[in-house]
């Protein structure tokens, strides 16, 4: 005889529930790519630094950005990902731990190449014309490079 951990009348396992939550973040996310554990990233201090200068120097308007001397770009390893929802806004966001890994180490696979990102870049150019625009809005691409540059329905 099985036994299950039921956490409520719902009949739903702790289990359950939290692949039922991750289900419904990810479906109200759209197409945002989150990161799993063990996964190398890049961080960009950059950003928050803004965000901190802004809101140091909110009452005196001094937006001169201080200067940390740090890298472009930090190559860090996901350690943590929990999605989360504002509890008065419902606003979905997701809450990344990262760890920095050291400078000189690089990601290499076991046959000594560099790893290539998950999806290579794809981009095109096209002159419109008139009958490539339609009246309601749309914008008609061909098949190759709608398949190649948007997610399959």
């Amino acid at each position: 005889m099985g036994y299950t951990n039921r956490d409520d009348a719902s009949g739903l396992t702790s289990a359950m529930k939290t692949d039922l939550c991750a289900q419904l973040w990810h479906a109200c996310s759209g197409s945002v790519y989150i990161p799993n554990v063990g996964d190398k990233v890049f961080y960009f201090p950059q950003g928050h630094l803004e965000q901190v200068a802004i809101f140091q120097h909110q009452q005196d308007h001094n937006m001169e950005n201080p200067n940390y001397h740090l890298s472009p770009k930090i190559l860090c390893i996901v350690m943590g990902v929990e999605l989360k929802a504002k509890v008065d806004t419902d606003e979905i966001f997701a809450l990344v731990t990262l760890f920095p890994l050291p400078e000189q180490q690089e990601i290499i696979l076991e046959d000594n190449h560099a790893i290539r990102s998950p999806s290579e870049l794809y981009s095109f150019s096209q002159i419109l014309t008139s009958s490539e625009i339609s009246t309601l809005g749309g914008l008609y691409i061909s098949k190759e490079h709608a398949e190649r540059c948007f997610p399959p329905l």
